[in-house]
């Protein structure tokens, strides 16, 4: 049996452990990606290994802001949905993800609270 993938879009070490292992239980396997793409590649990556999930850290130095909007405009990918996290202290980004179509965008501590349930409903569903 494949696993269901999990994109991982963190830069925090403690943060991708933690979302690791609660995929893990879930039965479903993490993949991450800490090195730049270009919008292209991000794309051709996604299309290639389409995620069940992509988790999206508002603080990753990776370039969210042009791969979000660009990976929901292509037909083919548009469906794979996006959960954000962030400070709430920072609530221009989190803004900034609802405006670029993440399906999802919680603080950080709601984000840690509905781990779990979330990857396991999320494994349940397909």
């Amino acid at each position: 049996m494949i696993e269901a993938i999990v994109l991982a879009l963190i830069s925090d070490l403690y943060f991708v452990s933690r979302v690791r292992n609660a995929a893990k239980h879930a039965g479903l396997a993490l993949e991450t990606l800490d090195a730049y793409k270009t919008v292209l590649e991000f794309l051709e990556l996604l299309h290639r290994h389409p995620p069940k999930l992509i988790v999206l850290d508002l603080n990753s130095a990776l370039p969210w802001p042009e791969w979000l909007p660009a990976a929901k405009a292509d037909p083919r990918l548009a469906s794979i949905p996006w959960l954000a996290f962030g400070s709430h202290m920072n609530p221009r980004r989190l803004a900034a993800a609802r405006h670029a179509a993440a399906d999802k965008v919680v603080p950080k501590s709601q984000f840690i609270a509905e781990l779990n349930e979330s990857l396991r409903s999320l494994n349940k569903s397909g």
